[in-house]
């Protein structure tokens, strides 16, 4: 398992991708695949620097890269605002999206889209922890 630190800033984003490509590309990873890890990963470190109250300048999250046996398992950790990802806001298909054009819900929905599964935790410490699990088929 590597694990890796990111501080709470947009200009973090690019280097997410780039570890989760990385990662990918040394796990065989299909590149299809990759993509969708890496879309999903960016949408969620991105809640996490625009909604979970962090210090750009203080505060880091991490991500935990594993490839198990059959999926890649990505696991975000942050000391934001507690946000339960299972009770989330999110539309339901694209159509909503383009009929009531809301203001949030889209990010939740897109990496639902995009992963096998997302498995929340609120740690003891008060640590956020989502999985993003993509099976490889």
């Amino acid at each position: 398992m590597a694990v890796k630190q990111f501080r709470c800033s947009l200009e973090s984003l690019a280097p997410v991708r780039e570890a989760v490509s990385s990662f990918c590309l040394e796990s065989g990873v299909p590149e299809v695949v990759e993509g969708e890890i890496e879309l999903a990963a960016n949408e969620v470190c991105t809640n996490i620097i625009e909604h979970g109250g962090l210090d750009p300048a203080h505060d880091n999250f991490s991500i935990d890269f594993e490839k198990e046996s059959g999926a890649v398992v990505l696991t975000i950790r942050d000391r934001g605002k507690r946000y339960d990802f299972n009770s989330a806001k999110s539309i339901k298909n694209t159509k909503e999206m383009h009929k009531k054009r809301p203001r949030s819900g889209m990010g939740v929905f897109i990496i639902r889209q995009l992963v096998d599964a997302v498995i929340y935790n609120h740690l003891p410490d008060k640590t956020n922890e989502l999985k993003l699990v993509k099976y490889l088929k």
